[in-house]
């Protein structure tokens, strides 16, 4: 997770884009532990990452790896209703669950 994160940390810097961004927070969350990914997330605004999945989906398992069950559960409950895919719905549903 470490080199991912470095990886990651090039990313941003030479083909900036949420993608890049939210993996880089989701790797620094492996990598350095949960509250550091937060960390990084919170340095993406909000009216651009709204929309997008996989941003509610890595703050909803970084929520989840802190002890925030209650947050982790709204997150992953924004990161359901904006999914498409039936598969990666059905997952996010499962690590919902797995909260109670």
């Amino acid at each position: 997770w470490p080199a991912i994160s470095v990886l990651y940390d090039a990313r941003v810097v030479r083909a900036p884009s949420l993608a890049a961004w939210v993996g880089r927070a989701a790797a620094i969350g492996e990598a350095q532990g949960a509250e550091h990914g937060l960390t990084a997330l919170r340095y993406i605004p909000t009216d651009i990452a709204r929309d997008y999945q996989p941003y509610w989906a890595v703050i909803a398992h970084l929520l989840s790896e802190t002890g925030e069950p209650e947050a982790a559960s709204s997150a992953y409950s924004k990161a359901i209703g904006l999914c498409e895919d039936s598969a990666v719905r059905s997952f996010l549903r499962a690590k919902q669950k797995q909260l109670q």
